[in-house]
């Protein structure tokens, strides 16, 4: 009976566990990343259009309006909030009034992770993976990351705005978790 080489077979199931390890602790990334560009900022208050530009024009609420920036306390906008909606109420409206529905961005403080504002950033975070026919490990391959322009303008900063880091220091935190998820990942499908 001629001997039988498995080599082939295991390679096969080697790359398939180590592509799938990869992609897993890709996504694991991914949805780390989505969680904290959805947190809300910790900065300062934007006006972005008609609605709040009115704001702006009251002397009530004491901003010294700039370029569309409020500088203004939390207070102040959670009072012009509650002001909103006390109004709303006594003309029997019934909208929830929050400072994005009335116009405005909580932007985030510089050295913060960036705040949310329309969400595309976190909508482009795409995972994708390619599983070569070698079994060499450099040539295994996943790419994660975004398609929009200003990513590293949030992580590394501008001339005119501070930096927004994200990206090293989720990688940094989860590095733990995603070796694990790899190492479990490889295990299952090479079934030890």
């Amino acid at each position: 009976m001629p001997f039988k080489s498995h080599r082939e077979k295991w390679e096969r199931e080697a790359r398939k566990a180590i592509g799938q390890g990869l992609i897993a602790a890709a996504i694991t990334l991914q949805a780390e990343m989505k969680l904290i560009l959805n947190t809300k900022g910790r900065g300062r208050v934007y006006a972005k259009g008609k609605k709040a530009k009115r704001v702006l024009k009251n002397p009530d609420v004491g901003s010294r309006g700039f370029g569309g920036v409020l500088f203004t306390s939390r207070a102040v906008a959670a009072g012009f909030v509650r002001a909103q909606r006390s109004r709303d109420k006594q003309r029997g409206v019934r909208k929830k009034r929050t400072l994005r529905t009335l116009g405005f961005h909580k932007a985030s403080a510089p050295g913060d992770p960036p705040a949310n504002d329309t969400g595309n950033y976190s909508r482009s975070m795409q995972v994708k993976g390619a599983i070569v026919p070698e079994l060499d490990l450099k040539k295994q391959v996943v790419h994660f990351g975004s398609n929009v322009q200003y990513g590293a303008w949030l992580e590394f900063g501008t001339w005119d705005v501070k930096a927004r880091p994200h990206w090293r220091p989720t990688i940094a935190r989860n590095l733990d978790k995603m070796n694990t998820i790899f190492n479990a990942t490889v295990k299952r499908v090479m079934k030890f």
